[in-house]
This record gives structure tokens, sequence and C-alpha cells, in this order.
């Protein structure tokens, strides 16, 4: 073995046996947390509910939170930099919020029926978003992409959609290295990011079998990469050409400005 390979040995060697330790007293540290973890395998695969939540060796479990700060079941506090991935954009347990909730709840909360703030909420959605005509509600931004596709395939009458290496527009719509088996079994075709070229060959040599176009203007899941605009230019003028839905997800970039990112960049989804 030649010393440059033994010292990248020992650099991880190192390096593992540092990992080893801040684990340990991670564990040490969150005896609640784990014990919590490993109860829920019981009954949830994982652990827990939702994939993205999940970190090594068990994620710390929530039971508070105010402010910008969340507390934990072992008594640590923790400063919450992701505010759910942007949803959050008031903190937790704003009194504004609260009292709209307690409000809410204490009309009835599961009425069986249209509510009087429905047709409200979907016209100020409206006023915002200038690519947006009407509104249809959904439970998840996984659910609202699924009904997105959906609805372009019955519109264009045409099966396939284009996804983008590494982009996830949700539980089943997940699309780095190939997606997943649990992905909804869409006849997809991949292009490469940010690459106008690269994602018009692949355009042209589908244009008459594409429904949809999916993209996030940034990259969420992929390393929050924003989409460059000669790019976006380069989908909104083939889909348009060709008859193919342009779908912006922006589950994420929708509060960059009062009307999404498409707004902040001019680019417009249809």
């Amino acid at each position: 073995m030649s010393n440059e390979q033994m010292q990248k040995l020992h650099g991880h060697n190192r390096l593992a046996d540092a990992l080893a330790d801040v684990t340990e007293r991670y564990r040490a540290a969150n005896p609640n947390s784990l014990e919590r973890w490993e109860n829920a395998h019981n009954v949830m695969p994982g652990g827990n509910t939702r994939t993205v939540l999940y970190y090594e060796p068990f994620p710390a479990t929530m039971i508070k939170g105010e402010g910008a700060y969340l507390y934990d079941m072992d008594g640590h506090r923790y400063t919450d930099f992701l505010g759910e991935y942007s949803a959050g954009l008031y903190g937790h347990s704003n009194p504004v919020i609260q009292t709209a909730i307690k409000d809410a709840v204490d009309g009835g909360m599961v009425l069986g029926a249209p509510n009087q703030w429905e047709a409200k909420l979907a016209e100020i959605i409206c006023d915002r978003f200038a690519s947006i005509d009407m509104v249809r509600f959904t439970n998840s931004g996984t659910e609202a992409n699924l009904m997105a596709l959906g609805a372009s395939r019955a519109f264009t009458k045409r099966d396939k959609i284009m996804v983008f290496d590494g982009a996830y527009h949700g539980g089943v719509l997940y699309f780095a290295h190939g997606g997943t088996p649990v992905n909804v079994p869409f006849d997809v075709v991949y292009a490469p990011y940010n690459d106008s070229d690269g994602s018009l060959a692949v355009i042209e040599a589908n244009a008459g079998d594409l429904a949809a176009i999916i993209i996030e203007p940034m990259m969420g899941a992929g390393g929050c990469l924003p989409a460059e605009k000669p790019f976006l230019e380069t989908l909104r003028s083939a889909a348009t050409r060709h008859g193919i839905i342009l779908i912006f997800d922006e589950v994420m970039t929708s509060r960059s400005s009062a009307g999404g990112l498409q707004q902040r960049i001019g680019i417009y989804p249809d």
C-alpha cells in the first residue's frame, strides 16, 4: 500500500471513529426520543410516517414549538432553520394563527358541506398568482401534483410525463437515482435540470406523446438549485409549441414573492 493510500485509510478511520463517538453521545443525550422511536417501529414502518424527517441514528421527537424554537422530549431547545421547507413562514404557535384555528374549531371542523371561507381563500390565491384561474384544494403537495398530472393526461389525451433528474414532487413522485419502487407508474421520461439543449432534445424526441412537463423552479430535494431563466424560457417555449402542459411545483417557492417564484422571474406555467 502506498503512502497516499495509507494516509487516505488513516483519514477514513479517524472520520469513522469521530462519527461513532458523536453517534454515541447523541444516543446518550436523547434517551426519551430513542425509546419513542424504538416503540414506534411496532406500528409504523421506520418509526414515523414521513420519510424526509428521518435521519441516523434516530430522529429527535419534538413536543412543542414557539416562534423560531423547537423543544424535544429530552428537554433540548433547537433553533428551527428549516421552517417546514418555508411553509412555516410565521414561526411556531403564532398567536394570530392560533386564534384563527381556535375559532374554526369552535365552529366545527368536518361539516360535510361547503363552508363560508373556502371560496374567499381561492379568490385570494387567484388574485396573487397570475397563472391560476381556478383552484382545487388538496391535502398535500403530493396530491396536488398527482391531480395536475392526471388532469394533464386527460386534457391532452397523451400519456408521457417529462421529469427532471433529482426532482422530488411527493412521496410517490421521486425521481432521483431512477425513482423508487413505490412511485406512481406514470410513463416518465427524464431530462437534465438546467440543461436547455439536453431537455429540448428530450422534448423533441417525445413531443407527440408528452402530456406534461413538471418542474420545480428551484429544485429543493436536489440541493436547492435555482433554475436558470433561459432554461425555463426554453421549456415554456417548447411546451407552448407542442401543446404540452407546463407545471411548476411551487410547494417550496410559492413564498418567494406574493405571486411565487414565477412572478419574480416572469415565466408562467399552465
